[in-house]
This record gives structure tokens, sequence and C-alpha cells, in this order.
């Protein structure tokens, strides 16, 4: 089973919150809710948000100036290499400036209107009834219920905002969401496939064996991945914990608590301290899927013993996704690295303007992590070089497109490759993961690690800077472990049993790399200096086929004939660099421009 690192997935024809609708009635998951009780749970929601509905507005702010600053504490050859800045500063320096909002607050306060400013600077909530809503924005506020797994949504929105206030902003995100869902929610999950194309042949530990010849041959432990990649090598004891942070972003996916405790047992693993949040206006435990799974087993199992994980969680169609981001830089601990597994295709949210928005918001929250001293990683799709096709269907536009949020300057894109280990657990070969070549009854398979260009966001200095040619990002960054031959290893509660399998894809791929750096800034951390930062120019500066990366050269990830992406030698667009050797990334770390720790708080 291939879990999708998308949130959505809507067609490009459709209106934004046509878009929506659609989107979530092909959530996989059952309810127990009768018509009765949803109805009522609908009625309870509509009623929440004529009462109190917040929409949000990123407002002009001097966003050149902080991307002049980001490259500057980011870039290892900058005297100011690491040198992070307090979120006060990053604030101050960096956010809309006190005329602009206090022009905004004095035209929202006229219509009983409340608002208030995000921490990071970058965006506000304007907070009020329907009725005063729909008078300062001169349009009435839409109501549209929204079907979920487990539950129900009622979205509230306005798609443009009040001429008068265009002037003070950069971004309008005129929609709000109120979902509840039930106490006791079930999850589906596909059933693992009979046989597989390739076969664990070095030394896994823990219980797979005990649990079934097939689920042992083909998965990989934990341990075997660790060690092929370096992870083992970086020092990784309670003190290091202490110091270690990471955020997960869950975008539709809970996670089971029981599913988390049988990893861990099952790969004698250390304790890790989980927590669980989630975005206003959401009532009750969002249902448990295999990406929420996958992403807090990943990071339980690569983080050092005492680390704690923050999950924070919204519904599957909410394009807010700048608050989850934001929810990251507002805590009383910044952490050290933010994954996401979920994205959207460029060029649907290009076309559809509830989307587009959000994914502007997030990419300037995204710079602000980075100027404090935060990683952020996001997956960069499983649908190959077309990402505008849909996985699980197969519908969808072919045409070449990568993946959003991943394809943003603040973000390390994290693409996939297959592996194979020797018995001592060293890698032996990787290749660029593309599962259409595999043999029944898996295959073929139209999953693939997603790569490519842009076709709206412009190249990073980093990528300029390493000779790689076009106008326009190009994805991956680095690409990890994502197939299926072996596959990694994913516990689930699926109708209240218990049960291991193996599972692929860059939602696995991006936390892991993301606990990864968090702990090589646990590290650092515990030595008195900062964390790491934007990793992005720190790897394209190490180069692709150095000791740090090693360069992947075989394979490709064109799954519907579109001419590309090859991997090559030195960048492709089907892994970029290659993958990392975790060890020798951090034994490289340069040292920071200061000698002493500092913003990362």
């Amino acid at each position: 089973m291939i879990r999708r690192n998308r949130v959505t997935r809507p067609g490009s024809s459709r209106g934004p919150f046509l878009a929506l609708v659609a989107a979530a009635l092909l959530v996989s998951g059952t309810t127990s809710a009768t018509a009765e009780d949803r109805n009522a749970t609908v009625a309870e929601l509509r009623a929440a948000a004529s009462d109190d509905i917040t929409f949000h507005v990123g407002l002009t702010r001097n966003e050149r100036a902080a991307n002049k600053a980001l490259r500057k504490v980011s870039n290892p050859n900058s005297k100011s290499y690491r040198n992070f800045l307090s979120r006060k500063k990053i604030r101050k320096q960096y956010g809309a400036q006190p005329e602009i909002i206090q022009a905004l607050r004095d035209d929202v306060e006229t219509f009983g209107l409340r608002l208030r400013m995000d921490r990071t600077g970058v965006f506000a909530g304007i907070s009020g009834t329907a009725e005063q809503l729909s008078a300062w924005t001169g349009a009435e506020v839409e109501v549209q219920n929204v079907a979920l797994a487990g539950g129900a949504a009622v979205f509230a929105y306005v798609l443009t905002p009040p001429d008068r206030i265009v002037p003070l902003i950069r971004e309008w995100s005129g929609i709000d969401v109120q979902a509840a869902y039930e106490s006791t929610p079930i999850s589906q999950q596909s059933q693992s496939p009979e046989s597989f194309a390739g076969k664990n042949r070095g030394t896994p530990e823990g219980c797979l064996s005990e649990v079934g010849e097939q689920t042992s041959t083909y998965t990989y432990s934990y341990n075997q991945l660790r060690t092929a990649y370096g992870l083992d090598d970086i020092p990784s004891g309670r003190k290091v914990g202490r110091e270690t942070r990471l955020l997960v972003i869950a975008q539709g996916d809970g996670f089971s608590d029981e599913a988390l405790l049988a990893s861990r047992k099952c790969f004698k693993l250390p304790a890790i301290q989980f927590t669980r949040s989630t975005l206003p206006g959401i009532e009750g435990d969002i249902p448990e899927g295999a990406e929420g799974d996958l992403d807090v087993q990943v990071a339980q199992a690569m983080l050092p013993k005492g680390s704690s994980v923050d999950v924070v969680q919204t519904v599957n169609v909410d394009p807010r996704s700048f608050l989850l981001y934001a929810s990251a830089f507002d805590g009383a601990e910044l952490p050290d690295a933010v994954t996401s597994s979920y994205g959207m295709c460029e060029l649907s949210a290009a076309q559809d303007l509830g989307w587009l928005p959000g994914f502007e918001i997030t990419a300037s929250v995204a710079t602000r992590l980075s100027l404090a001293g935060v990683s952020v990683f996001a997956a960069a799709g499983d649908s190959g070089s077309s990402d505008c096709v849909n996985q699980d269907t197969g519908e969808g536009d072919p045409q070449l497109s990568v993946d959003l949020p991943a394809a943003t300057h603040a973000i390390t894109a994290v693409g996939g490759s297959q592996l194979t280990v020797r018995k001592n657990n060293t890698l032996k070969k990787e290749w660029a993961w593309n599962d259409s070549g595999l043999l029944p009854p898996l295959g073929p398979s139209n999953l693939s690690g997603g790569g490519g260009q842009s076709i709206g966001i412009s190249k990073p200095w980093w990528q300029k800077k390493a000779g790689i040619s076009g106008k326009t990002r190009n994805l991956p960054d680095v690409a990890l472990h994502a197939g299926l031959s072996p596959g990694w290893p994913l516990w689930t509660a699926v109708n209240s049993r218990l049960d291991v399998q193996p599972v692929g894809g860059t939602s696995a791929a991006t936390p892991f790399l993301a606990a990864a750096v968090a702990t090589m800034a646990g590290n650092e951390q515990r030595k008195g200096r900062p964390a790491l930062g934007l990793v992005s120019p720190l790897l394209y500066s190490l180069g692709s086929g150095s000791d740090s990366i090693r360069d992947i050269t075989q394979g490709n990830n064109d799954l519907y004939d579109q001419g590309c992406c090859e991997a090559g030698k030195g960048y492709d667009l089907a892994t970029g660099l290659g993958s990392p050797r975790l060890n020798r990334v951090y034994d490289n770390l340069p040292a920071p421009g200061i000698p002493k720790r500092a913003g990362n708080g």
C-alpha cells in the first residue's frame, strides 16, 4: 500500500469550493453515524459558522528583505551562517508594519469585527459573525456542507476581499472551517499485497518474523534503514533527545496511540513524547489513517530517547495550510524541524483561488521559521513528474507538474528512491523509485517519487549557485527510500485489530529526513550551538556525488511518457542531488558564523 502525500486532488475545471466538496467525498473511511445524527451535527456547525467566523489576510510586508536575510543565515559560506534571529525580531523586521496593521484594524473595527495578528507578522485573522463579515466584505457569506470520513464539516467563505483593503494586503483567504468528528472513528486501510518484486536480504531487528513470513521478507525494519543511511552513527542519547523537537503537520489523518505503542514494542524503540493539537473550530479526534500512523511511527523510530513530537492536525479539505505552519512558530519553544507529507499539484493550486493564497502565505511563514533556525521539509509527491494525477484513482491531467508546498524556497523537497541492502544492512544499490515496473499482484502501479520544474516559482539562489539550468525551482532536493519492495513497516489498528504491513511513499522518506536533521540539531544545541535551519543550501554546497551525498544515476519517475525525468550523473529531476549519507552530512556541517547558540527559541 502506498499512501498519498496529498490533501486532495480537486479537478482543474471545478470552482474552488465545488472542488473542496468533491475532494472530501473521496476520502476513505466509514462512519456509524445515522443520517439524523449527521444532520444534527451539520446544523450545529452551521450555527457555529454563523456565530463566529475568522477570515485571514496576508498583509503587505517586505518579503524581499526576509528572503535576503534568509540567504545570509542559510549560506554555509556566509559570516552569518546559522546566526538565526529571535521571533520578536523576525516579526518586527519582516512582518507587516504598524501603520498597515492599524489601518486594517481601523477598517474592520468599524464593522464590529476583531483583528488578531499572527506571531509571524505575515497574516492576520479577522473575526466576527456572518452578518458582520458580510457587511464588511460587501458580499454575503456562503455556507457549504462537506461530508468527512468519521464526521462532517461546514465551510463559510467569501471569494474576494473588499476593494478598500486591497492596498493593505497581499493574500486573501476568506474561508473558515468548522468540523466535528465522532468519538470513535474507524479507519479503512488497504490490505497488503500478496507478493512483491523484491526481498529483504539484510538483517532486520524486531518482531517482523513473528507477524508473518511475508511481512518479514518484504519489509525493512527501522534498524536497517537507519544503518543504510548512516543515522546510527550520529549521537542520539537521552541528553541529545532533551534538546530535540519535531513538529508533524497532519492534514486529514490522525494516528492510533495503540498502533504507535505496538510499533515501539515491536522494534524496541525508545520512549518519545507525543502531543496532539488541532486548529480552532475542530471538535473530536481526527480519525486514524495510514498517513497519520506512518508519520508518527517513522518519527518515533528515528529520534533520540526523550525527544518531543508535536502533531498539529486539521481536516483534509482545509486550504489554510499556513495555520499549521504558523503553529510551529507560535509554541513556547520552536521545533528543530517540521515535516509535512501532504501537498497539492501546482497546476491545480494555480487554477483554484481557494487554495493558492494558503500556499503563498505558507511560503512566507516557512521563510520565518527558517530565519528562526527551523528546518522545514515536505514530500515531493508520489505521482512522479505528473503530480496532477491522483495516484489512488489514476484520474487527472498527466502533463508535467510539481507539488506544493514542497516547491517553495524555504522548504526542502524530499523525493523517493528504492534501495537494497547487504547482510550487514549497509546500502548496496539505490535507484529512482518507480513502481510502474513491479510484478503482479502488487504492480504495475503508477507510483513514483515527485520531481520536475515549477511553472511559477523562481529558481532559488542555491540552485543557481550549483549551476542548475532553468529559471524556475527544480524538485526534489534529495531522495530517500520510498519503495515498497521491500517497504517501510506500518502498524495500524484496523477495525480494532492491530496489524503490521509494508508501505511506501515520500510520506515515509520525509519524516525520516526531518527526524534525522532534528537529531543533528539536538546534538548542536547540546553543545551550545544553533540548530540547522534551512538545509537545502548546505546540501547543494556539499554536492551530488560527494562523500556526503550519494549520486543516484539509475531509474526515472516518468509514469505517463511525458519525457521527464531520468536519473543521471549529478543533480536530476528524478532524485535531486541523490540520497544523503546522514552521518557524513553532520560530520561536514560547517561551524556557525557566531560562537554561541542563538535564535531557535
